[in-house]
Order: C-alpha cells, then sequence, then structure tokens
C-alpha cells in the first residue's frame, strides 16, 4: 500500500487564534499580532489585506502605525494557537486514523489506507475536502498530498508563501539630500489573491515537484529535533555559500554530488541533499484529542440582542458536531455557557475587558433523547431552551459535548423509512424536554403493587421500543391429506383435499329453543368443556384519569340518605348525588404501610366524580361519629 500524507499548513492561525471571526461577515481584514522582541514590539503575523498595504512581518509596530494606522494589532496568543492547532487536528479524524500536530500551525494525516472507504474519491477532491472542512472550523489552510511527510511539509510551505501577497515598497521622493518615505495620502488597495488551492503530487513525482522550488524552501527544521535552533542556521549557512556558488535552485543542488555537498556542509548539507532528493522521510508522531469536546467563542462586543448570538450558538454547535462526527462520536447532552456582565449602565471602553469578578456564567443544557452529532438538532433544540430571551448582556459563548460516547451509525432500509423516523422522534422528544423539562417527558411503566400511587413509574421515553415494528407471526401450516388414486376419479395422484364427511355425519345447529340437533352418530364436531380459565376477566374496577401523586384529606358530612351526603375538599363543598363502584384494596401488609383502604367513586350534584376512599369512620360499613355526624375522607383522583 503507498503512503499518503496530507500536510495541512494553517498559515492565518496567529491572527485566526486572537480575532474572532465574525459569523456575519468576513471579519477585520487589517489585522496584525505583535511580539515583544529585545525592548519593542515586533509584527509576527499579518493578514494579506494589510500586506497588500505595505505592512510585512518583521517590522516595528510604529512602522506599521505609520504606514497604515487603522491597522488592528493584538498580543500572540501561543496557548490560543495551540488549542486552535488541537481542534483542527481532530477534524483529520474524518480521513484517517494517524494525525500528527507539527507545532507551530502544520498538521499532517495519512490518507492512503482510506482512500477505498471514501466511496472512491480521488486524491484531488479529497485534498479539497480538506480544505474545505478546515475552512469551516474557521481556518485558512494550504493542503498538499504527496508520498513522504518532508516532501509535503516543503511544499506546502512554499506553496502558502507564494499566495500571500508582496508588501509594497515604501513611496520615495528624490530631491536634496536622502530620500525620504513618506505615506501615499490614498494608497489603492490592492487586490488580494485567493487562497492557495490543494495540490496533490503523484506517487514518485516529490523530486520534480521539488526542482521547481528556491533553496531556502529546504531549510526548515522541526523544533521537536532542534529545540535551540542550531541546525536551522547551519543550514541557512549552507543555502548562502550555495548561492555564492550559483546555486539558488533545487534542481541544480541535485545536479551536484552528494558526497560532496555532505563533506563541505556536514550534517547541513547532507539534510539538504536529502531533501532535494525527496529521499528524507519519517513516520508521523500521532496525536491523542483531548478528552473535552469544547468550542468557544468571544464577541468582539457586548450584545443583548438574540440575533447574532444565534449565529454564534449555530457556529459553534456546527463546529462541535464536526469534532464529533470526525471522532465517530455521539452525544445525549450539550452545555451552552454564557458568560454574561450584569447591570450595563456604566459605560466602559470598548477595548477595555471589565474585570473577571463582574460577569459570570450562564450554563444552559441541551438535552436529547437519542444520541445525536447532527448539528441540525442541536441547533433546533438549542433555540427552544433559549425561547427568545438571553439570560443577560453576553460576553462569551462556549459549547461543551457532555459525556460523549461511540457512535456506530445506522444502516438506511431501502424499503422503509424507520431509521428517519427515529431520528425526527427523537429531534421532537428533545424539543419537549427543552420546552417544557426534563421531567415532562417520560413512558409510563407499571410497578408490582398494588398501591394505586406507586402502581406505575416514570422511566426515560424508549424511541426504539415505542418505533419498533411488531413482529411479524409464520403463516399457520394446515394440514392436508393426499388423495389416493380412485378409478375414474378426474384428480391426478398427489392432488390434495379436505377429508370427505361421511354420510352419518351431521355438523351441530340450533333449531329454535329445542337445542343442538344432532345426527345418527351424535354431535360433530364434538363440543368442548369449559374451564373458569376459560372464561372472560370481569371488567377492571373504575380508574380515574387523574390520580393525585399522595391521597389530599377531605371531609365527608352524612346525608339524608346512605348514598347522599357532601364532600368537603380544598375549601369547597361538593353536595353528593350518590356511591358507586364499591372496592376495597389490601396489600403490602409486610410493611410498615399497609394498604387497607374501602374506595368508592362519589359523584357530584355537577357531575364531577371523585375517587375517594374513607378513613377509620365513614358509611362503608361503619357509621360516622355520633357526636359530629362526620367521617374522614381522602381524595385521591379526578374522573374527567
Amino acid at each position: 500500500m503507498v503512503s499518503r500524507i496530507a500536510a495541512v499548513h494553517l498559515w492565518a492561525l496567529p491572527l485566526e487564534a486572537v480575532f474572532s471571526a465574525d459569523p456575519q461577515g468576513p471579519g477585520p481584514a487589517l489585522t496584525a499580532v505583535r511580539r515583544e522582541s529585545r525592548g519593542r514590539w515586533v509584527l509576527d503575523a499579518v493578514s494579506p489585506e494589510a500586506m497588500a498595504q505595505g505592512v510585512r512581518p518583521g517590522s516595528t509596530l510604529s512602522e506599521a502605525k505609520a504606514r497604515l494606522p487603522s491597522l488592528l494589532v493584538r498580543n500572540r496568543d501561543p496557548a490560543a494557537e495551540l488549542g486552535a492547532l488541537a481542534r483542527a487536528a481532530e477534524l483529520l479524524f474524518t480521513f484517517g486514523p494517524s494525525v500528527e500536530v507539527c507545532g507551530p500551525d502544520l498538521l499532517f494525516v495519512e490518507v492512503g489506507r482510506s482512500m477505498k472507504a471514501l466511496a472512491g474519491a480521488t486524491e484531488g477532491q479529497v485534498a479539497e475536502a480538506i480544505q474545505k472542512l478546515m475552512v469551516r472550523g474557521g481556518h485558512q489552510a494550504t493542503v498538499v498530498l504527496a508520498e513522504t511527510v518532508d516532501a509535503a511539509r516543503t511544499l506546502v510551505q512554499h506553496l502558502s508563501q507564494q499566495a500571500l501577497p508582496r508588501p509594497a515598497a515604501p513611496t520615495r521622493l528624490k530631491g536634496r539630500g536622502r530620500a525620504r518615505a513618506v505615506e501615499r495620502p490614498a494608497p489603492k488597495p490592492k487586490r488580494v489573491p485567493k487562497r492557495p488551492r490543494a495540490q496533490v503530487v503523484p506517487p514518485g513525482g516529490e523530486a520534480d515537484a521539488l526542482d521547481r522550488l528556491p533553496l531556502s524552501a529546504l531549510a526548515w527544521t522541526d523544533a521537536r529535533e532542534d529545540p535551540e535552533g542550531s541546525l536551522h542556521q547551519r543550514l541557512l549557512g549552507a543555502i548562502a555559500s550555495l548561492r555564492v556558488l550559483g546555486v539558488s535552485e533545487v534542481a541544480r543542488l541535485r545536479a551536484l554530488p552528494s558526497a560532496q555537498i555532505a563533506s563541505r556542509f556536514g550534517d547541513a548539507g547532507e539534510l539538504l541533499m536529502r531533501r532535494a532528493h525527496a529521499a528524507a522521510n519519517r513516520p508521523l508522531y500521532p496525536f491523542v484529542p483531548p478528552d473535552r469536546l469544547v468550542e468557544r467563542f468571544e464577541l468582539e462586543h457586548v450584545t443583548e440582542d438574540l440575533e447574532p448570538v444565534n449565529l454564534v450558538v449555530r457556529l459553534l454547535l456546527e463546529r462541535l458536531a464536526d469534532r464529533l462526527d470526525a471522532r465517530g462520536l455521539a452525544v445525549t447532552k450539550v452545555t451552552l455557557t454564557f458568560l454574561v456582565e450584569p447591570g450595563l449602565d456604566n459605560v466602559i471602553d470598548a477595548d477595555a475587558a471589565r474585570p473577571r469578578r463582574h460577569l459570570k456564567d450562564e450554563p444552559i443544557h441541551l438535552r436529547f433523547a437519542r444520541p445525536t452529532r447532527k448539528a441540525k438538532t442541536f441547533f433546533t433544540v438549542a433555540q427552544d431552551a433559549l425561547q427568545g430571551s438571553l439570560p443577560g448582556a453576553v460576553r462569551a459563548v462556549s459549547a461543551e459535548a457532555t459525556a460523549p460516547q461511540a457512535d456506530r451509525g445506522a444502516q438506511l432500509d431501502l424499503f422503509t423509512s424507520h431509521e428517519r423516523r427515529l431520528e425526527a422522534v427523537g429531534e421532537l422528544v428533545s424539543r419537549l424536554v427543552a420546552t417544557l423539562g426534563d421531567k415532562a417527558v417520560f413512558s409510563p411503566e407499571v410497578a408490582n403493587t398494588h398501591r394505586p400511587e406507586a402502581a406505575w413509574r416514570r422511566r426515560a421515553f424508549d424511541i426504539d421500543a415505542a418505533l419498533r415494528p411488531p413482529p411479524v407471526s409464520a403463516p399457520r401450516r394446515v394440514a392436508v391429506i393426499p388423495v389416493a388414486p380412485v378409478a375414474g376419479d378426474a384428480r391426478r395422484p398427489g392432488d390434495y383435499a379436505l377429508p370427505a364427511v361421511e354420510a352419518g355425519l351431521s355438523v351441530t345447529g340450533m333449531s329454535g329453543d329445542d337445542g343442538p340437533a344432532t345426527g345418527p352418530a351424535g354431535p360433530w364436531p364434538k363440543p368442548v368443556p369449559r374451564t373458569p380459565a376459560d372464561e372472560p376477566l370481569p371488567p377492571l374496577p373504575p380508574r380515574p384519569l387523574v390520580l393525585f401523586p399522595r391521597p389530599e384529606r377531605a371531609t365527608f358530612l352524612r346525608g339524608t340518605g346512605m348514598d347522599e351526603g357532601v364532600l368537603v375538599w380544598r375549601g369547597r363543598r361538593y353536595p353528593l348525588v350518590r356511591l358507586m363502584g364499591r372496592e376495597r384494596l389490601e396489600a403490602e401488609w409486610w410493611t410498615r404501610a399497609p394498604v387497607d383502604r374501602d374506595y368508592v367513586v362519589a359523584e357530584a350534584a355537577d357531575g364531577r366524580r371523585f375517587w375517594l376512599f374513607f378513613g377509620p369512620e365513614g358509611p362503608e360499613g361503619r357509621a360516622p361519629a355520633p357526636c359530629s355526624g362526620e367521617g374522614e375522607a381522602f381524595v385521591h383522583g379526578i374522573f374527567d
């Protein structure tokens, strides 16, 4: 199997780590990040739009501001870059199981073993898909497919560098004395080139692809192998000496004898020759993804409007769904955390952040009926959970997948839509839970007890069991008798027919009140004796539609007749016209609270019916207290 390495260069990662992309647009264009070097601020990375205006990396902050006053500069954040690089590496598990993170802005993935599983896609389509997936994750990326890791890295770094615009030279005025650099009054923006497209190097063509590159493209080292940068300095010295000899391209370096270059420049020369011949290769260092799946977005300005926050939530949930899909995971819970600022009466500067003690986190938990990783389901449930309002003035939003689990997926059926129905019902149940609460959607389960208030219990709604198709019973087999050949019969041997009825048999029938008619040989078919188990079950006693979790105390006032009286419950009087459906329940005698109740259905004069039972004194077989004429009763339910 041919090894195919996809090198991904996130050339704008320092800018993307500190400047959050605007969901409504492309975001700020004229941006740069700075670092402190020898007591002064130096630009480390500059956006292509700013480079087209003459600002270049390595210039001081004062020089950049003098050339482009509208340049937005922030400090570089290495920790944020490393976190963004790790999240981008998780997305590459979609294309292969072997992924490497090579700081500060490079990723590698082995796609050779996964080409057969990518539905017959070509290598060019795979490279384009990797680039589009990086764009969905908020990164500008360049992708190169090659056979070795070193060749892919050399090509992808050079391709990214070629795509950046060249900085504009300052305007100089000729005259007496020294030439003076002046700022143009209204510089015309130059056209920014499009992001570089993916490049695919055919197997065995790495050396030919490297021939067109300058020698400076080979002068890179890995921080793991050259932490102090000494090898990098020797490479630069060797390249400078070769340029003096007229060797400035990789093709000319390949024409020189490898032994002489190695003897003259040492290990640096040997490494240059190996890279020029595409002979340097190494295995990938495996990347272990983090356990927590968190996406965070910090807004440029605090907002209380729902629309921009909805766009941010959708962006975070889409990125979270992509990471779950790449790792083959699904979740039943996603937590949205809003960092809000209470009390915005005091106006502050837009660039000045409030102290952390004035901020608070407002979590909103999104629960799903079935494990899912669909971004559409995430966002639909999130909208129902927010219900058109925010918990406050939002500064930042984060989304975290809680307790992810492996998702094997489901095989769709050609003849039924069962799997699609499961997804639709799961989304519906999740929306009901988000709107009504966690305990509002459940399935009742019968409990093994005769106590009415404990006769059932709640359990999670099982969508698979509710939509599982009923089992198909096998057709019943009917015993048939082969017909024996008879002389003169038109039927052929082997035909089948029901047994013939003899002349002495007759079918049992009813003839008025005279009873069954029988023939000479007795009744046919024979009567089957019935047992008590064959008798139909008696009808169940009435049960109310609304059953209280605990019986509520009431008072029964005896009336003039045995079945008449007044029920006093919840501060109201209900005249009763009759008591019916008497039932006695005795159970759980072995517990501390046995059941010993006499239930009746009490019908009031206005048509309401109550399911109640009486206490130690009442009309069910006992007379009420003679002094008060009252009895203690408990209302347990109401009939609709």
